[in-house]
């Protein structure tokens, strides 16, 4: 027990509010202490006195193992009391920049009183006395100007961390993020459905060929070497075939395990996140409504209609909807704009062979389509 308490050397808690880990050490750490921290991604925050990062499952290892500790705790402050904290220190920062400012003019009457208006006088014993002196007064003006930017600059900070905070905790925010956090849910749950599907090929055992099909199927379920180690002995001899499959297999099942392990702490903190924001909202049944507050999709633009216009058109572009389809997959074909103002209309067009060797672009008429007339001012 002894051993256990003194290894600890610290706290570490999470805030759902904003989604954060924060460590805590009860005394001052060596920088070699605090390293895998710094590789995890924490940062410093001298006013908590912690080292702070968004959650993710590798730095609460990290946390975890820096300070000894085997759980997260709650944190003991909420976001409101840190928004708070964080608008009093920049008010703090304001009213000095202020003081500044003010020590500063003040500084600048004074010794123009002292110059009562006396110009400088060319060649007397006082004039590079008098051109320091307005030196010196015009370096502390623009250094109390600067400082009243700084005294702006801190009030608009303080005034925004509050309306930051009470921003982030609106129920249209809310929901917004808690809609977000229900794509990041499937996402995570797809994700580990692969590698749980190889886990289960790695239970039942699988054979060179089934093996090598599965390795690369390229939905990212196994690293591209493995394929690559399958491949190689193609030509080899069954015996070496099973043996890398078997090799293949163990090196999937150890990857797998350790993919659904890393996948499912995600899901599981997604879920947990969209639990504890859902129970914030005043009225759960109104989650819907409140997702597409403020989100209207806008209204699309109305396009000119699509015309099919046989005139003009020779047989090389004359062809069914099929042929056009394909075309346009590989990017050999498209819609144009013709006419101008109201007369607007597309009408297709495609990179088509005429039997020169060449291939030109020219208008397409869909022969299992519906033929328009051509409009007035020509198809062109």
């Amino acid at each position: 027990m002894e051993n256990d308490t003194a290894a600890q050397l610290g706290q570490v808690t999470y805030d759902p509010q904003d989604d954060k880990l924060r460590v805590y050490f009860d005394e001052h750490q060596t920088i070699e202490t605090l390293e895998p921290l710094r590789d995890a991604g924490f940062r410093w925050a001298p006013q908590r006195g912690a080292w702070y990062a968004v959650w993710t499952p590798s730095r609460v290892d990290a946390a975890l193992a820096v300070t000894g500790t085997d759980a997260l705790d709650d944190e003991p402050s909420t976001l409101d009391e840190r928004a708070a904290e964080r608008a009093e220190r920049f008010e703090g920062y304001a009213d000095n920049a202020h003081a500044e400012q003010a020590t500063r003019r003040q500084d600048d009457k004074r010794k123009s009183d002292l110059l009562n208006g006396q110009p400088v006088i060319v060649g007397h014993h006082s004039e590079q006395r008098h051109r320091s002196l307005l030196r010196r007064m015009w370096a502390n003006f623009g250094k109390g100007v600067e400082a009243g930017r700084r005294a702006s600059y801190w009030t608009r900070r303080a005034e925004g961390s509050a309306k930051w905070a009470r921003h982030k905790q609106t129920h249209a925010v809310r929901a917004r993020r808690i809609k977000k956090l229900e794509a990041d849910a499937r996402r995570y749950a797809r994700e580990l459905v692969k590698h749980e599907r190889s886990l289960k090929l790695c239970g039942q055992g699988a054979s060179w060929q089934l093996l090598k099909a599965y390795c690369g199927q390229g939905d990212g379920a196994t690293p591209y070497g493995y394929w690559s180690r399958l491949d190689a002995v193609a030509d080899a001899s069954p015996i070496a075939q099973v043996a890398v499959a078997d090799a293949v297999l163990e090196d999937l099942r150890k990857h797998a395990t350790s993919q659904a392990e890393h996948w499912q702490r995600w899901h599981d903190h997604a879920t947990g996140r969209i639990a504890y924001e859902t129970a914030q909202l005043d009225d759960p049944t109104r989650l819907d409504e409140l997702k597409a507050d403020g989100k209207a999709r806008k209204p699309k633009r109305k396009l000119p209609p699509i015309l099919n216009i046989e005139e003009g058109v020779t047989g090389a572009w004359r062809m069914t909807s099929a042929d056009f389809s394909r075309l346009r997959r590989a990017q050999y074909a498209s819609l144009t704009i013709c006419g101008e103002g109201e007369n607007k209309y597309r009408r297709r067009r495609a990179m088509v062979s005429d039997g020169s060797g060449s291939a030109p672009l020219g208008f397409v008429f869909l022969t299992d389509k519906p033929a328009h007339p051509a409009p007035e001012g020509g198809t062109e």
